[in-house]
């Protein structure tokens, strides 16, 4: 993996979304100096922001609004790109998957126009560049293709894509000839399946536009879970600049399984392939990966409390999968969190792993300072930590230190967090509490110290909305019902034998319950505070 390109200045284009914007990210954590290309202002504004938020210097990000299908167009953002100093890594992003249908069909214009975006920006871009790189005795350029270059069986009707695809790839393998020894690569990058606009917009044409095959395809490969993210592609692209290869074609794949590595490459011209291993992702890859593709929280920090396990590990996977950087907090299980913290960094985020007692209401409030200052920003709170000590009120136990413990926990400390993320969360940030059912909805023998303190969150939660709706602060209260963590499904526990009661007929998983906090967190859930949502199964119905 490339970990140092400072001094180095990357040029990337399509730079507003997706890939593009991934890969913009990632070469900006490593410290490149970024140009970015999009035809949309709005999209590289954000890209901006993002980049900014995470510590980018703004002097070190330029951006250049430009249709690289328009050959005027074009020709300007190459003379400013190169105006402003030696490009040491393209990367050629931009592309459109249109015309679509029949071949005979095609309207000879907007053919054109594909090869223009597709093949000629590339060429003409990389012709700007090289000077410089040859100059300088080092260079990277990668051309993004396309695995419909190898799979034109189900995609007929793609076939202007495939076209142009397959003529940038045989121009990658005669430039990189023609450049070999002069310390310059040029190789092309086939992402696979990637959660895109591009693939969302493919996945709502008419059957009939883009042929059945394709469009079972697509949605199946969505419903499955197969596709990966845009991180995860920029990680795979990324860790390919400090070799040598050259004239190659990289191809992340995911294995069958999606716990293991699984790599892929392409031969050309008799050089040793450039395999890529891409990262094992469990939330992604098996973990009802369809509920994060909606989401796009890149740019993001959150905190997570009790992220080593159960529930909040969960919510710490599925907000890493939509692109945040994540913190997660633990008491006793270091190991547990470590190996939660290894899984989000497999996928490109920045994690921290902190040990905090959450009974502590100050070490509750400086972890949320301590998160914020050590990632740069914090935009999310997901106050997950709870401790449960049942009993009946008139039994032996649980005592007067168990009830306060779990008052301490499960509210005291969260308000403490709450209060310290009042004053660090930009406008627009989120607060999502995780409370019970049995708080609010339905009663349970042995239970009622523990839903006492929930009952106490849930009337904190909406005050608590009522003061920071000003500043567009969302605080909202998820309830969960029985949900299979290790507590209850271990031997002896009483949740097995409330399952009866719930009309849906089974405990939830926590990636359920992870699905939930996702929405609460993203842009869609702009208009929702001092709310709850219930995820128990119909339990408290």
């Amino acid at each position: 993996m490339v970990t140092d390109l400072g001094g180095k200045t990357a040029l990337i284009t399509g730079a507003g979304r997706g890939i593009g914007r991934a890969v913009a990210l990632g070469l900006a954590d490593a410290g490149a100096a970024l140009i970015l290309i999009a035809r949309s202002t709005g999209q590289l504004a954000q890209a901006q922001a993002i980049l900014l938020g995470r510590g980018a210097a703004a002097g070190r990000i330029r951006v250049i609004p430009a249709d690289l299908g328009d050959e005027q167009h074009r020709g300007r953002a190459a003379a400013a790109a190169v105006a402003a100093g030696r490009v040491d890594i393209l990367v050629n992003n931009a592309a459109t998957v249109e015309p679509l249908g029949p071949t005979a069909a095609v309207p000879v214009a907007e053919l054109r126009r594909a090869f223009e975006l597709n093949v000629i920006a590339p060429a003409a871009l990389s012709a700007a560049v090289l000077p410089g790189m040859l100059d300088a005795g080092w260079g990277r350029i990668v051309n993004v293709s396309s695995a419909i270059v190898a799979r034109p069986d189900f995609m007929v009707r793609f076939n202007a894509y495939a076209a142009t695809k397959a003529a940038l790839e045989a121009h990658t393998v005669n430039l990189a000839a023609e450049l070999r020894g002069t310390g310059v690569t040029v190789n092309a990058y086939r992402p696979g399946g990637v959660d895109t606009a591009m693939q969302a917009w493919i996945r709502q044409q008419d059957p009939e536009r883009i042929g059945t095959a394709a469009y079972e395809r697509f949605n199946q490969n969505f419903t499955e879970g197969t596709l990966i993210t845009p991180r995860q592609s920029a990680a795979v692209l990324i860790a390919h600049l400090a070799g040598g290869d050259t004239g190659a074609i990289w191809m992340p794949a995911p294995s069958p399984s999606g716990h293991e590595p699984h790599s892929r490459a392409v031969r050309r011209a008799g050089r040793r392939p450039a395999e890529c291993a891409l990262p094992a992702d469990h939330y992604q890859a098996r973990r009802g990966k369809e509920t994060a593709l909606h989401h796009d929280l890149a740019g993001k920090v959150a905190l997570v409390t009790g992220g080593s396990r159960g529930i909040g590990a969960a919510v710490a996977r599925a907000l890493a999968g939509a692109g945040a950087d994540v913190a997660i907090t633990y008491l006793n299980s270091r190991q547990a969190a470590e190996n939660v913290a290894a899984e989000m960094r497999a996928t490109g985020a920045r994690t921290r792993s902190i040990r905090a007692d959450q009974a502590d209401p100050a070490a509750a409030a400086a972890v949320v300072r301590q998160v914020a200052e050590e990632l740069g920003r914090l935009d999310i709170v997901v106050n997950n930590a709870a401790v449960a000590v049942l009993g009946p009120i008139d039994g032996p136990d649980p005592g007067d230190a168990a009830l306060d413990r779990q008052i301490r926990v499960n509210y005291t400390s969260i308000v403490a967090a709450i209060r310290a993320a009042a004053h660090v969360l930009p406008d627009g940030g989120r607060i999502i509490n995780i409370g019970s059912g049995i708080a609010t909805r339905t009663g349970a023998s042995g239970v009622a110290d523990h839903a006492g303190t929930k009952a106490a969150l849930a009337g904190f939660t909406r005050g608590a909305a009522r003061d920071l709706a000003p500043r567009g602060i969302t605080v909202n209260l998820l309830q969960t019902g029985l949900v299979a963590t290790q507590l209850t499904t271990a031997a002896g526990s009483a949740a097995q034998r409330l399952i009866a009661s719930v009309p849906l007929g089974r405990m939830g998983r926590p990636e359920e319950i992870a699905a939930g906090v996702l929405f609460l967190a993203s842009p869609d859930a702009s208009y929702i505070t001092g709310a709850t949502l219930d995820i128990d199964g119909g339990y408290g119905a």
